[in-house]
């Protein structure tokens, strides 16, 4: 597990964002249905392609996105309708996806603490890898990732991504 946490160099071609976020729906999406998670998709893009490591970003994505269906069941109110919504949109020069749910939330502890190698809020159920890696892997994009979230409130993260690669970090 700690090659992992390792950086990598990225494999970055260019990729069909189509395409991408729908292999991201098609994997995610059933686990959505399964935990009775309403899973909503705002994709609101004009361009084709755009420059990624395809595999690296996309587990990226996923945890974030199973992060926040972790947190649909953390919720003990079982009488408020789970929700997620994954948004992809762009601007001239970057690509945004953000997911956003609308369940537990976060302390500052957690905000503070999420990115940093090991920690887990999750008890023995989490290792302290997956938002460390999804961190690390988004900076080698060249991006960055803006986080808001309210306790009982539920959770917003955007990622920010430039839609072509400078040069691999």
């Amino acid at each position: 597990m700690l090659s992992y946490t390792k950086k990598r160099e990225l494999n970055c071609s260019h990729v069909n964002i189509s395409d991408f976020t729908d292999e991201i729906v098609s994997v995610f999406k059933p686990k959505a249905v399964k935990q009775h998670v309403e899973f909503i998709c705002e994709f609101d893009v004009s361009i084709i392609f755009f420059e990624i490591d395809p595999a690296a970003l996309r587990s990226a994505l996923i945890n974030f996105l199973e992060n926040a269906i972790d947190a649909c069941e953390d919720n003990k109110n079982k009488n408020k309708k789970h929700k997620i919504i994954f948004t992809v949109r762009e601007n001239k020069n970057n690509i945004f996806f953000e997911i956003k749910d609308n369940d537990i939330g976060m302390d500052t502890e957690i905000k503070d603490n999420m990115f940093t190698l090991f920690f887990s809020s999750k008890g023995h159920k989490g290792t302290g890898l997956g938002l460390f890696i999804a961190n690390q892997t988004v900076e080698q994009h060249g991006g960055s990732i803006q986080v808001k979230s309210s306790l009982g409130k539920g959770s917003c993260f955007t990622l920010t991504l430039p839609k072509l690669l400078s040069k691999p970090k």
